[in-house]
């Protein structure tokens, strides 16, 4: 198969698996943890397959000359499979694939991810909790910012 066909097509059904999983998302609406986990399932899913069916329109575009022109088509179908499989696996229960699918990624980064410039900051391992963090420099760092607000207030109306 071609590398244009190929990423036409694997693209194409990613698409069409993830758009479908949007139900199903809807259905988990009573449970916030539940309907997050599909949420990134849909979305993985759906961005992973828009992107292998928007290269694949612009393939022939590229230098064709190497042997990275057959090894790359498939290392981005697998990429991006993965990134809807492992989400999917979680969902559906199984945590061990899902670590498993989820391992396979570039060893981690810094322990700390910057959410916005100069403002706040949370441990890298805080994020993998999931979409409620709670912790506490991250509490800390709100209640800062309501005492800095509530000091301008004050100096503002004397």
């Amino acid at each position: 198969m071609e590398p244009a066909g190929a990423l036409l097509a694997f693209g194409t059904l990613l698409l069409s698996i993830a758009a479908l999983l949007g139900f199903v998302q809807e259905q988990h609406r009573h449970s916030p943890e539940l309907f997050a986990q599909w949420r990134v399932v849909h979305a993985g899913g759906s961005a992973g397959g828009v992107q292998l069916v928007a290269l694949s329109a612009v393939w022939q575009r590229f230098d064709q000359s190497g042997w990275w022109t057959a090894a790359l088509p498939w290392a981005l179908v697998i990429a991006a499979w993965a990134f809807f499989i492992g989400p999917l696996a979680r969902a559906t229960g199984h945590a061990r694939l899902a670590q498993v699918i989820n391992s396979l990624g570039p060893p981690d980064g810094p322990s700390v991810v910057r959410l916005k410039p100069d403002t706040t900051y949370v441990k890298k391992a805080d994020l993998k909790v999931g979409p409620y963090i709670a912790n506490r420099e991250f509490t800390n760092r709100k209640s800062q910012i309501a005492n800095h607000k509530s000091q301008m207030v004050t100096r503002v109306s004397r």
